[in-house]
């Protein structure tokens, strides 16, 4: 209602972050390690994104995925 678009980090998710293109106002909605992003909010973001993981780690602890994504935001958004 106010112009923000949700970007969801999802490890389902098939889109990477770093294919994302960031112009509007964001809000980035980040999950608990063990549960995620409970569907009915994943439901209402306009976008999912990943942060692909290399090894065999199953996720990244919230804090650092949040702080992985609002960089890259900060860093990329050219608008």
């Amino acid at each position: 209602d106010h112009g923000y678009k949700t970007i969801a980090a999802d490890i389902n998710c098939a889109k990477p972050y770093s294919e994302m293109k960031y112009c509007e106002k964001i809000c980035l909605v980040i999950g608990n390690e063990g549960s995620g992003i409970r569907n009915e909010i994943l439901d209402i973001c306009d976008e999912s994104v990943k942060i692909p993981i290399i090894g065999r780690a199953e996720s990244l602890n919230a804090a650092v995925a949040a702080g992985i994504l609002m960089y890259d935001i900060a860093l990329r958004k050219n608008c």
